[in-house]
């Protein structure tokens, strides 16, 4: 068989085996025409594939009654970090797997997409490498994300992508019930994704409800961009070319005319499929019959047939024309069934008929022009809106706008009959107006309640009742909180709204306690009043989450916030604000948990939706970037959430001026990236400036006053001043612990500062506030948290200080655990805690098993992205101590010279690591036996630094 006829073969096996097994027949006779030894061709590889031949990834055999089918040989193995768990499905070129990420950097189900053995050929190799590049171009939401890539050990390409666990778009309507308008608006979500790619130059070319996932939460995850287009021309060469039936990789029933007939293939053509995704969401039904068919038959229809309106396929009417083939009948589930099929069909009649064939035309100039068109006009179709697909006729431009404007017509008609018959009017019009009347002094009657309540608030600052003292607003706050209690009780509504808002004052005080009964109390109302699924109640828990979060209960609040957010995705669809909202509040309060990936999967899911908002809030951005630039800079990623910060910080400033609270949130943030990055002077002085800020626009105690206490305390330890240090940490103590009470995460953080700065001065003082502080964390978060091993590893040196090595590498090991078990094998902090662990083990003579310690520790930070470079100096200057025990001096010269190059450059030799080095220095030259080295450096390690 010569190379030609090799590869027609091989494209139309590739083709074949996209279909279901008992498709493959009478597809083989339609592709392969008159060429019987053709079909017999792929016929034979078609055979081999369904019986487990070398085109499969897996053998596989009949299993009988007793017997157990032989397992994939790739479950259970590792590619990559990857365990493959389980088989998901199989296409033309590819298996899906379930897998899991088992490197311990961080615990994460994916799908793992491996090409087929036997289906390597350049052109399948080609197609399957478009579409990793296609995903790795596409950030967006409801697209499903590539996470990684790789080859296997027979050389095949697989691509890692994020496991999506949902159903079809169209089982999950059915399944769900969902109404025409919810079924819309999900709809309308997918729109924007497919318009997405399309802005990024990629066509899908097979949109479909198998396509479409949605998950439990209802959010839709476009996937299998396996033959979709692309329209970059630096990377169209990528982009496989298919000219007929015979060899199409797509799937039939939803491929447009243009497709089927070899055409040129444009975004129009998924305008297409989405019509008639868009019509078996409305009818249940696809637009043509398909039970039965050959595909020379299908492909007829779709290129010469007209389909039959929406309105008389969900009415159950007979379509008109070709009746070859009995249709077949996709259920439709009680949402889109209410009311009956006439019902229905009276609903789909008109704008929904013009939609779902103006996107059916075969003509590709003919349908929406683009994606957010055909989005548009069913955005203009759930508000009331004339569409754009129909003539706007005058007779049909004035039904929409009686439709959309109800009461006004009314009122306008009303007036009209009271001219012409006088009487009748009239009566009917007092019998208005006393309905009004009668609302109007309801609302006049809440008016003066409320008007009462804040007039007896604000009575407390009376001087002849407060008998001349001085009052506070924190006392008029108080005042009112009490008042409510027996107050407005005949309107509890706005008696709920009274109670949120002293609530959430009362937590912006730092005020958690006195916060949380008012808006519990605000969140009984409502559920009350408006049951669970309700955009207030949605209001009311994420406020009472907030407080939860500010007394350290962060499973509480995350419980809260998944209400609110599912609450929220319901009422106002995917595609909000308030989604984005929840989306932030979750991915804050996963970090405050320790999860940072999930911590910055939900920010940037938050910050890209706040982007695309048709009128995007500036405020709402920078929110999230700040956010966003918190999860960066605890992941050691200081590069990145500098960037991020800096961006939020110009947006602050451009929309609040230089004084305000969340510009010194930002500047607060900034600084203590800059501090983590080296650069200390920047950072001490956005520190201050911070600091003073806070003062101003805060009375008395506060927290954010304590947060910049405690934060410019620690620059100045590790700047080597430690009583200034010390005097800012016991201010801010004294501040937490009076807002707060004794146990507190922030009292926590503060005592364990106060405990570094003990540590010079006085061990026993030093161990009481490490081990203090180590309670409090593990009381409020249990034993494995990242706090809770911070707590330790400073226990652990304390106790080093002391002489007690067995205790202190006792408890290194144990917060190594935590480390490796919460962040991951490959987290900065899991190095600095092997470096810690490595220096104790070289005072208890145990050379080799430190030196490799040191050796894992300095790999890690060698492999992060990026690399900091005094965090790789850092690690070396450990192994290097680890050589010198061993004797090794040249080999240690050569990586402390190195390592006080990097520091020298910054933090600068003023900066404790530095002099650190200096001091390293000295040691190894008076163990080498080089003394007048050791006196030059050892002079520079104990020269007074310049501040």
């Amino acid at each position: 068989m010569d190379a030609e006829r090799w590869q027609r073969v091989r494209s139309l096996f590739a083709a074949a085996i996209e279909r279901e097994p008992d498709e493959w027949p009478a597809w083989l006779k339609t592709a392969c025409g008159e060429d019987l030894a053709l079909r017999e061709e792929v016929r034979s590889l078609l055979a081999a594939h369904r019986e487990g031949g070398s085109l499969l990834p897996e053998p596989s055999r009949a299993a009988g009654a007793d017997e157990q089918p032989t397992l994939d040989p790739l479950v259970g193995q590792r590619l990559g970090p990857y365990e493959v768990l389980q088989r998901l499905g199989g296409g033309g070129m590819g298996v899906v797997y379930l897998a899991a990420r088992v490197d311990g950097q961080f615990k994460k189900r994916v799908a793992l997409k491996v090409l087929k053995p036997g289906m390597d050929s350049e052109e399948i190799l080609r197609r399957f490498r478009t579409e990793r590049q296609i995903l790795a171009a596409l950030d967006h939401p409801n697209i499903g994300r590539l996470l990684d890539g790789g080859t296997t050990d027979r050389g095949l390409p697989y691509f890692v992508m994020e496991h999506v666990n949902g159903l079809p778009i169209t089982d999950y309507c059915d399944r769900g019930s969902l109404s025409i308008d919810e079924r819309l608006r999900l709809f309308r979500t997918v729109c924007a994704a497919v318009q997405f790619a399309h802005q990024n130059l990629v066509i899908h070319r097979d949109l479909k409800p198998g396509n479409i996932l949605v998950g439990a939460d209802g959010t839709p995850k476009l996937l299998d961009f396996g033959i979709a287009k692309l329209l970059n021309p630096e990377l169209m060469a990528q982009t496989v070319a298919w000219t007929s039936l015979g060899t199409h990789p797509l799937t039939l029933e939803y491929a447009s005319p243009e497709q089927i007939r070899g055409g040129h293939v444009t975004t129009a053509s998924d305008v297409y499929s989405l019509g008639v995704v868009l019509y078996e969401l409305l009818t249940g039904r696809h637009p043509f019959r398909t039970d039965g068919c050959t595909p020379e038959e299908m492909a007829r229809r779709i290129t010469e047939v007209e389909p039959e309106r929406p309105s008389s396929a969900a009415g159950g009417h007979e379509p008109p024309g070709d009746r070859t083939c009995d249709r077949a009948t996709v259920g439709v589930g009680e949402g889109v069934r209410r009311g009956g099929r006439r019902r229905l069909a009276r609903r789909l009649a008109g704008d929904l008929d013009t939609i779902v064939l103006t996107a059916l035309q075969k003509e590709p100039r003919l349908r929406y022009g683009t994606v957010e068109r055909l989005s548009e006009d069913i955005r203009r179709f759930l508000e009331g809106l004339p569409v754009l697909a129909r003539k706007p006729t005058v007779q049909y431009r004035a039904g929409k706008f009686v439709r959309r404007h109800r009461l006004g017509v009314a009122v306008a008609v009303t007036a009209f009959l009271a001219l012409v018959l006088f009487g009748a009017g009239m009566t009917a019009l007092s019998l208005r107006l006393a309905r009004e009347r009668e609302r109007a002094e309801l609302a006049q009657r809440r008016a003066e309640q409320v008007t009462t309540l804040l007039t007896e608030i604000f009575e407390v600052s009376d001087p002849w009742k407060s008998s001349g003292e001085t009052v506070t607003a924190r006392a008029i706050l108080d005042s009112g909180a009490r008042r409510l209690v027996t107050k407005l009780t005949d309107e509890p509504l706005v008696r709920s709204d009274l109670m949120e808002t002293i609530g959430v004052i009362y937590q912006r005080l730092g005020l958690p306690d006195r916060a949380q009964p008012l808006l519990e109390a605000s969140l009984a109302t409502r559920l009350q009043l408006f049951g669970e699924q309700h955009s207030k109640v949605a209001d009311a828990l994420s406020g009472l989450a907030s407080v939860q979060e500010d007394k350290g209960e962060f499973q509480a609040a995350i419980d809260l916030v998944h209400r609110a957010l599912a609450i929220r995705r319901r009422q106002y669809g995917p595609q909000h604000e308030m989604v984005a909202r929840s989306l932030h509040d979750l991915g804050l309060l996963l970090r405050r948990q320790g999860d940072l990936a999930s911590a910055e999967d939900n920010l940037r899911a938050a910050l890209s939706l706040r982007r695309r908002l048709p009128q995007p809030s500036q405020r709402d951005v920078a929110e999230s970037l700040n956010g966003l630039g918190v999860v960066l800079w605890e992941s050691g990623r200081y590069g990145e959430a500098e960037r991020v910060t800096r961006e939020a910080l110009a947006i602050r400033r451009e929309v609040f001026g230089r004084n305000h609270v969340e510009v010194a949130t930002t500047v607060n943030l900034l600084a203590t990236i800059m501090a983590a990055d080296g650069d200390w002077p920047q950072a001490e002085a956005l520190m201050r400036e911070a600091l003073a800020m806070r003062r101003r626009l805060y009375q008395g105690n506060h927290p954010k006053i304590a947060e910049s206490l405690n934060n410019l305390g620690a620059l100045l330890k590790d700047r080597g001043n430690p009583d200034d240090a010390e005097a800012l940490f016991r201010e801010a103590l004294t501040m937490r612990r009076e807002l707060f009470g004794e146990e507190h995460l922030s009292v926590a953080t503060t005592l364990e500062n106060l405990g570094w700065i003990a540590l010079n001065r006085d061990y026993s003082a030093a161990a009481r506030l490490q081990q203090e502080s180590l309670a409090i964390r593990t009381k409020i978060l249990g034993q494995n948290h990242r706090l809770v091993s911070d707590s330790l590893v400073a226990l652990a040196t304390v106790l080093e200080r002391q002489g007690d090595f067995g205790g202190a590498e006792k408890t290194l090991r144990e917060a190594l655990r935590i480390r490796r078990e919460v962040l991951g094998n490959q987290h900065l902090q899991v190095a600095v805690n092997l470096e810690r662990l490595a220096s104790l083990l070289v005072h208890r003579d145990r050379f080799g098993e430190a030196e490799t310690l040191a050796v894992e520790a300095a790999a890690i930070v060698r492999r992060m992205e990026p690399v900091v470079p005094e965090h790789v100096a850092e690690a070396e200057r450990v192994l290097a101590n680890c050589l010198v025990a061993q004797r090794r001096y040249a080999e240690a010269e050569s990586l402390l010279l190195k390592s006080l190059e990097t520091l020298r450059s910054r933090p600068g030799e003023a900066a404790p690591s530095t002099r650190q080095v200096l001091a390293d220095l000295a040691s190894l030259y008076e163990s080498w036996g080089k003394p007048e080295q050791a006196a030059h450096w050892r002079a520079g390690a104990s020269a007074k630094p310049r501040r």
